[in-house]
């Protein structure tokens, strides 16, 4: 029996591998940190500190910018990890973009920027 690990502060981008895995695991919450010897509460940190970072990454922030873009924000937790879940972001033009789940939404982000300054 793992024994649990004292509270820690994992760096954002191991917290990202860390529910990465546990995505792909298709382990409950509690059994992925159980293996690691996190208690519970961490992955419950984790995901809240991945999603505050990124929307303080987004430059789309609580408005409609003059793309007409809005900030939409997925809960990880919401992700099943057996499914092949897709985002999809569809265009004014009615073109539509499709990323796996699991993509970096600062590289979404990115991206739309990219494609606001083309137009």
């Amino acid at each position: 029996m793992p024994t649990i690990k004292p509270r820690n502060n994992v760096s954002l981008s191991k917290a990202r591998e860390y529910v990465k895995s546990w995505a792909a695991s298709g382990l409950s919450q509690a059994a992925f940190c159980f293996k690691l010897g996190y208690s519970e509460s961490s992955i419950h940190r984790w995901l809240r500190r991945i999603k505050q970072a990124d929307a303080k990454a987004l430059p789309l922030a609580n408005a409609k910018n003059s793309a007409g873009l809005q900030q939409v924000v997925v809960q990880q937790e919401s992700v099943n990890a057996s499914s092949k879940q897709q985002v999809e972001i569809c265009l004014p033009n009615n073109t539509k973009l499709r990323f796996p789940s699991i993509v970096n939404p600062q590289q979404i982000s990115a991206l739309l920027r990219e494609l606001q300054s083309c137009s």
